[in-house]
């Protein structure tokens, strides 16, 4: 039997959330009708530009991007491209080759020819601004406009931008449209406001959802400058830091949460993580780290469990001081804001170094252990385009599994890997024997990577590789994870640092170990520091693992250049002295010595 109190309460939700949904309808959105005349003009512009392009490089002056028929006779039959996809999703219901964009990720993910690989790109690109103009700016005209034909991707949209010249040419294809019955029209009202419909629970969360004639809660974030508060009018945000978090402490008494708020700090990363990842986080993380200082242990109980004998011990949140905690909040912000390298490009430097060694996981052919994950410490390298490639020997277990089947993943660390605070990525895909006409290329760039590996040469080593990559994920860190598209990380480019980060890293950290440690104390704004050590250079800055003077626990920081990027090994050392001079200038008691003075 049904609770009488839920069912009241749940009638009061779904009746108070379709109040707000009617108010919002009514209410509206403005529209900045000259902003989305701009847009207009400018997203067609890029449509004509695009389409030109595509029919330049297509070879068929009147080739229509729109047309699935099309495309299809130009991808499939004149071109022999196939999509590495399951069946499902290459073909359509009625049994044709699908041009959906599953399957132009899935060619952008394959070796191609430039022309080829430029053509998928524009078609996507293409794709995305008729997705923009059609679904959004078009129709945010009056309802006195006609939008037809304007912005919907068939081939008279050219025709209507070269016929601007010709009005009566416009006049009379707008007159057919219309004569058959094709009239769209705007959908923002005489008083300058869009009304979308709002459903109350129309999501699988429970979330409210936004629909016909136009989705309001999903708008392209450089296309939400065309909704602005009308004339007289401001926005104003609200937001309930954390509600979520708050509701669930104070409905079931977690009282660490609730320390956690008491003292101003963000339980996500601080408790959360702790409860995920356990002591041995904490320990490895340390105590400088804002993410994770503060949290509140209990002491070690020796009877309870004697394991547990002079464990690692952090102050309860609260025992930090006010002035504490304004610098682990700074700390955590100079953080989050420091310039990185985009993850494909931090994969793609990843893959390019030298002398790398990875873990390949294969699947076993082996009798007994046939069918699960067998794993293996591999050298490998990454030619130009990022593909990862091996040489393997006839006689290896890992080699008969291949042969036998290809799939395999391979997870990357980065140079002087120790621990979760340390960057890595797993590629996915099918590792296969290379041709003849691979071969020799890749052998001479394995051999570059790897260059006492004189086995290399021997007869029974073939090389391999990653020929098709269906997945690309990255961790590069605490709080930085997630994937990147397979045509992202073959477009990206590697670090022109890491040609000579070694050499810049290893003379830091051989003769100045106190300017490091004042980039961190003084810059980063970190607690004192008893060591300080390079771990990472690139373009943008480089990273320091640093052991807390206090508790002897490790971590990584960033420390960013100050004047933008640096590409040359030249001015690798005047980025640096700029950082020396910096913290001269804070700290007037500290002055630096060796290279930084020159």
């Amino acid at each position: 039997m049904i609770d009488a109190r839920l069912a009241v309460q749940s009638t009061f939700k779904i009746t108070y959330g379709q109040r707000v949904c009617a108010d919002m309808h009514h209410a509206g959105m403005y529209v900045d009708q000259t902003a989305r005349a701009a847009a207009e003009r400018e997203l067609l512009a890029k449509a004509v530009s695009l389409r030109k392009e595509l029919q330049d490089i297509s070879g068929v002056p009147d080739f229509n991007p729109g047309s699935t028929h099309q495309l299809r006779r130009l991808l499939f039959r004149d071109w022999g491209l196939t999509p590495r996809l399951d069946d499902r999703i290459r073909f359509t219901a009625t049994g044709d080759a699908s041009t959906s964009d599953n399957v132009m990720r899935a060619l952008l993910s394959q070796r191609l020819k430039k022309q080829h690989r430029i053509f998928v790109k524009r078609l996507r690109q293409y794709r995305k601004v008729m997705k923009e103009l059609g679904t959004y700016v078009v129709k945010l005209r009056p309802m006195t406009d006609v939008v037809s034909g304007i912005g919907w991707d068939d081939e008279a949209q050219r025709l209507e931008w070269e016929a601007e010249r010709d009005p009566e040419l416009l006049a009379m294809m707008v007159a057919e449209r219309e004569k058959r019955g094709y009239d769209k029209r705007g959908i923002v009202w005489a008083d300058g406001r869009m009304r979308p419909g709002y459903n109350a629970h129309g999501s699988v969360m429970g979330r409210s959802s936004s629909s016909s004639p136009i989705n309001a809660q999903n708008f392209p974030k450089h296309l939400r400058k065309l909704i602005v508060p009308q004339p007289g009018n401001v926005f104003v945000m609200a937001d309930y830091d954390q509600l979520e978090l708050r509701v669930a402490a104070a409905r079931w008494k977690l009282q660490r949460y609730i320390e956690a708020f008491d003292a101003g700090h963000d339980p996500h990363t601080t408790v959360t993580a702790f409860a995920i990842f356990g002591e041995a986080f904490v320990a490895a993380a340390g105590s400088p780290w804002p993410w994770v200082t503060g949290t509140k242990f209990e002491e070690p109980d020796e009877k309870k469990n004697p394991q547990r004998r002079g464990g690692h011990q952090v102050k309860g949140m609260k025992d930090v001081d006010p002035e504490t905690a304004k610098r682990m909040e700074a700390v955590r912000d100079h953080q989050s804001n420091c310039p990185r390298l985009p993850w494909a490009d931090e994969i793609r430097t990843m893959a390019a170094q030298p002398r790398g060694f990875a873990s390949l996981s294969t699947v076993s052919c082996a009798e007994g252990i046939a069918g699960f994950p067998s794993g293996s410490v591999v050298g490998f390298a990454a030619l130009d385009d990022g593909t990862p490639i091996f040489c393997f020997s006839a006689m290896s277990a890992h080699t008969k599994n291949l042969l036998a089947d290809s799939r395999a993943s391979l997870t990357v660390t980065e140079p002087g890997f120790e621990g979760a605070a340390d960057a890595r990525a797993v590629f996915t895909g099918r590792v296969v024997p290379l041709k003849a006409e691979q071969s020799d290329a890749a052998r001479e760039a394995y051999i570059k990577a790897h260059p006492t590996a004189f086995w290399a040469q021997f007869g029974d080593f073939k090389m391999y590789g990653m020929t098709e990559m269906l997945d690309v994920s990255f961790v590069g860190g605490f709080a930085r994870a997630g994937g990147v598209t397979v045509a992202e990380y073959l477009e990206a480019s590697v670090d022109p640092c890491l040609a000579f980060s070694e050499p810049v890293m290893g003379h830091m950290n051989g003769d100045h170990g106190s300017s490091l440690k004042q980039y961190v104390e003084v810059l980063v704004g970190c607690a004192p520091v008893k060591s300080a050590r390079m771990k990472r250079l690139d373009r943008l800055g480089f990273d320091v693992r640093v052991e807390d003077a206090e508790s002897g626990s490790t971590g990584v920081l960033r420390v960013p250049f100050l004047d933008g990027e640096v590409t040359e090994r030249k001015k690798i050392k005047d980025a640096i002295v700029a950082l020396s001079k910096k913290c001269a200038e804070i700290n007037p008691a500290w002055r630096p010595h060796g290279a930084e003075e020159e």
